[in-house]
């Protein structure tokens, strides 16, 4: 299969244009697998491209219950696009059967949530049931005063949004401990062992510039500098707008990855750093100097010493991730990655095209969704380290520009969750083409 690179510094190749993309596609027309998104391993049926779904199917958890909830609420914003009210009736049903899963399985979702956390799930639950019981209701009235326009609509999906992030604050609770093993030979290197969120406000330079803050094809406001007028979302005086992306890292998923990634953050690494790519596919940073090098992050406590991060991809059929090959390397092309390049905010750690290892500090955010990029046909699934999604804030992701500054980076939640390495391990050496020597 083509391959494609995430440039390192000046060292790997760009990514081609979507056209490019789309062609290679053609050329390896792997058709059965575009079921696989139907179908929906990695993410399901409609939740497959929403970040906030593909986390919660990312937990290792396999209560059956407690994703047919998920599976129902997830098809919510689908049934909103039709037009006007015609697809209230479905919601109705789709209310009425969740609430009918919690009521029926209460315990059987209960027995998987772990000791000290049954008392918080049961209140959850409770909760759960009211909400869908007031969703079905606002419904009911928006669809018997014919009110289907888009204010209604947004409502409805964030109402269904709400309740579905409860959900998966219940499965959450579920997860025992930390239920993956990573190999010794990376002891040297930070982990995260569960989940963390991290915040990173960017100043976005608004000189002669539209803030158009859209994803796909929904743009939600205008910003534009003109000396002449003031006030109002049009037309502002400011140079810069500052905007907070916050970052679900998954360190269940990808633990050595995640691991490096919020311990720069809690080191203030990024803070002051530039947004050093960003074109129609991506956009990219984390290079402490673009021009001379080093490209990663120098380990004050190892003699300045490169930390450089494996390869590290989970498959869904898989307890633990995979390290140090890509999925073609292994002839796994057809597996799906736990955290597929399917959503629109797909954070990876970026890395030298024939390296597999050269990861250290710099990433990327997809700036695709899955109509381009469906899993297990897309090329960047099982070739680059994903570790997280853009859970707020991803409408302004496509307005970055080479140059807009990153104000500051900080981990929000799960910093206990950060376990440093073993100052007594040595840091893992790689040869060359990326294997472990």
């Amino acid at each position: 299969g083509a391959a494609i690179a995430v440039g390192v510094g000046s060292v790997g190749a760009a990514l081609p244009p979507p056209a490019e993309a789309a062609a290679a596609l053609a050329a390896n027309p792997a058709v059965p697998e575009v079921a696989r998104l139907i179908t929906g391993e990695g993410g399901k049926g409609a939740g497959a491209k929403d970040p906030e779904a593909l986390l919660r199917y990312a937990l290792p958890i396999s209560n059956e219950p407690s994703r047919e909830v998920q599976a129902i609420l997830e098809e919510v914003p689908e049934k909103l696009k039709t037009p006007g009210t015609k697809g209230f009736n479905s919601i109705i049903k789709a209310a009425g059967s969740a609430n009918g899963v919690i009521k029926k399985d209460r315990n059987a979702i209960l027995k998987d949530v772990t000791s000290t956390n049954k008392t918080a799930a049961a209140a959850i639950l409770d909760d759960i049931s009211a909400d869908l019981v007031a969703l079905k209701d606002d419904v009911s009235t928006k669809k018997d005063n014919n009110k289907g326009g888009v204010g209604p609509k947004d409502q409805i999906s964030e109402a269904s949004k709400d309740i579905l992030r409860k959900m998966g604050a219940v499965e959450a609770m579920m997860v025992d401990g930390f239920p993956v093993s990573i190999p010794d030979k990376y002891a040297a290197l930070p982990r995260l062992e569960g989940r963390a969120t991290v915040a990173i406000d960017v100043d976005i330079s608004t000189k002669g510039r539209v803030i158009s803050a859209s994803v796909g094809n929904v743009s939600t406001s205008y910003y534009l500098r003109n000396e002449g007028k003031k006030g109002g979302t049009n037309y502002n005086a400011q140079d810069t707008l500052r905007v907070t992306f916050v970052i679900d890292v998954d360190g269940y998923s990808a633990p050595i990855t995640s691991g490096q990634f919020v311990d720069l953050v809690s080191k203030g690494f990024y803070d002051g750093m530039d947004v050093q790519r960003a074109d129609d596919f991506v956009v990219q940073t984390g290079d402490p100097d673009p021009r001379k090098g080093p490209h990663g992050f120098l380990d004050p406590e190892r003699e300045d010493a490169l930390r450089n991060v494996p390869l590290e991809i989970k498959r869904t059929v898989d307890k633990d991730p995979i390290y140090e090959a890509t999925f073609e390397d292994l002839g796994y092309t057809l597996d799906t990655p736990q955290l597929p390049f399917n959503a629109f905010g797909t954070v990876a750690m970026a890395r030298e095209q024939f390296n597999n290892n050269s990861g250290s500090s710099q990433f990327f955010v997809l700036l695709k969704e899955s109509e381009i990029t469906p899993t297990g046909l897309n090329l960047l699934d099982g070739s680059y380290s994903t570790f997280g999604y853009v859970v707020e804030g991803a409408e302004f992701l496509g307005d970055l520009r080479p140059g807009d500054k990153i104000v500051g980076a900080r981990v929000v939640d799960g910093m206990d969750n950060l376990k440093a390495g073993d100052p007594n391990a040595p840091l893992p050496e790689f040869d060359e083409f990326g294997g472990l020597l």
